[in-house]
Parts: structure tokens; C-alpha cells; sequence
């Protein structure tokens, strides 16, 4: 019965990767329903990964905050090394991204990146990646910089000329943020040096 219901998710999420949306989120909300019932939290979260990844390609925010917040939990309950898990957690540091909540997404890519190798099912060039994303929505573009450089020496070289160019273009953003900075800076400081001398023209007439 295990394999039946794995293959079912399987084939729900193939029919969502062939445009089905409809047709996938029936299949896959009925292997949840029978993963539920016959209490088998690796189908039930292997079943919500699939629907979350459905939700956000139909951009469903609102299944998709019900579904994330509870396959957090579940997930939380099983071994961290099960590949349901690590599945999981790609999809949801993924969908907190698209959610805006870029903080709990590092933590999620933080958490990846200090597992075990054999454990981690996508390449750690790509979370490194995805984490440099994170912090340009942050504008923290330094970070994003530093990251993005480790994305790129972990890539293989047919990764690395794309790479370069998109370092670049962060390069030139963190740069000009610098400049908008430093700019604000000297014209608070005219400012500031303005009100002292009006104050000082009004009490000296």
C-alpha cells in the first residue's frame, strides 16, 4: 500500500510539471487524505511538498501559508535525514522566498547547508545561490556578493560564465548603494550645518 500511495504523489506531481493543476491538486489532496488516514506522515508530507509546489505555480498564497505551516511541523517530527524531509525543506525554503520572508528562508538554507552531504538531495552550489538571493531582496549586497562567490567556486564550469555576469550586476548594485549612502550622509550633514547657522543668525540679531 506504501508504494501505491508514493507512486500516486509521484503522479500527481507529474501531472502539475505538465500543466494538469486542476486534475494534480484532486489526485494528490486524495493521496493525502488516505496518507492521513492511514497515518503515514512520510506520504502525508511527500503529498503537501507536491501540492505546495502546485500553489505557488497557480499562486495560491493562502493554501500554500495552510499547507507550508503544517508540513513544517510534520516535518519537524521526522528524521532529518529522510528524503521526505530534505524535499521538504528545498520547497520550503523556496516558497518562503516567494512569500517574502526572506529571514526564514536563510535560517531554512542555513539549516541545508550544515547537513550532512549524502543527506542534501539538490547541489549546495544552488542553495548557496538561492541564499545569495535572498539577501539581494534583503539589499544586503555584500552578503549576497559573498555567497554568490561561493555559489560560483562550487559550480561546474558550465554554471560559471552565467554566474559571473549576474556577480557583476550585484557589484555594480551594492556599489551604487554605497554611493546613494554616502550621499545621504553628506546631505544631512549640509543640512545640519544650515539649521546651525540659521540658529545662530536668529539669536545673534
Amino acid at each position: 500500500m506504501d508504494m501505491v500511495m508514493y507512486a500516486g504523489a509521484t503522479a500527481g506531481g507529474i501531472m502539475g510539471n505538465l500543466g494538469k493543476y486542476e486534475e494534480a491538486v484532486k489526485y494528490l489532496k486524495q493521496v493525502l487524505r488516505k496518507g492521513r488516514k492511514e497515518q503515514k506522515p512520510r506520504i502525508v508530507l511527500k503529498s503537501m511538498t507536491y501540492l505546495l509546489n502546485l500553489y505557488q505555480k497557480i499562486d495560491q498564497r493562502d493554501s500554500i501559508c495552510v499547507y507550508l505551516a503544517e508540513a513544517t511541523r510534520l516535518a519537524e517530527r521526522l528524521p532529518a535525514a529522510n528524503t521526505e524531509v530534505q524535499g521538504f525543506l528545498q520547497t520550503q525554503y523556496q516558497l518562503l522566498s516567494y512569500l517574502g520572508r526572506y529571514r526564514e528562508s536563510i535560517a531554512v538554507q542555513q539549516k541545508l547547508l550544515s547537513e550532512e552531504p549524502t543527506n542534501v538531495q539538490v547541489p549546495k552550489a544552488v542553495i548557496y545561490y538561492h541564499l545569495a538571493q535572498n539577501y539581494v531582496a534583503l539589499k544586503e549586497f555584500e552578503k549576497a556578493i559573498t555567497y554568490y562567490e561561493t555559489a560560483h567556486a562550487q559550480s561546474d564550469s558550465l554554471k560559471q560564465a552565467e554566474l559571473d555576469t549576474q556577480l557583476s550586476e550585484w557589484t555594480v548594485k551594492y556599489k551604487t548603494q554605497e554611493k546613494e549612502m554616502e550621499i545621504v550622509r553628506l546631505r544631512q550633514e549640509q543640512l545640519e550645518s544650515k539649521a546651525r547657522m540659521l540658529q545662530w543668525g536668529m539669536f545673534s540679531g
